[in-house]
């Protein structure tokens, strides 16, 4: 009997089309000025799979990992951090949409809601 080739690992990294930082524009459950209650109100993937979360009085580490929906990429992550003070963690998923992201939102033993994301504009040259 033949050995069994083993499967190489990929060491390709994927490619993350989500890899910026987007501003968090609106849901289906918050007005848009709660949002940016106590600073702008934004959702950032980095490379290594970390990335942070935003809104209203709510700040959190992000932990992501790139998936496909529908044959569509997606971007599916968990969160941890704190809400004015207390512990506050959720998990999240969100896709390509027409203006940016959409997606939803779950506080675990809370809040879910529809949000949508834009790219934050990069900065201006001041030269």
């Amino acid at each position: 009997m033949a050995p069994q080739r083993r499967k190489r690992a990929s060491t390709r990294a994927k490619t993350n089309p989500f890899r910026v930082k987007w501003k968090i524009v609106s849901t289906d459950v918050w007005e848009p000025a709660s949002l940016d209650e106590f600073e702008p109100a934004h959702l950032t993937f980095e490379s290594d799979g970390k990335g942070e979360l935003a809104f209203i009085a709510i700040t959190a580490s992000v932990d992501h990992r790139l998936g496909t929906r529908d044959g569509s990429p997606i971007i599916e992550f968990t969160w941890a951090g704190d809400d004015d003070g207390s512990p506050i963690s959720g998990r999240d998923w969100a896709q390509s949409g027409p203006r940016g992201l959409v997606g939803r939102i779950f506080i675990h033993d809370g809040d879910e809601a529809h949000f949508a994301a834009e790219r934050f504009a990069k900065p201006e040259c001041t030269s």
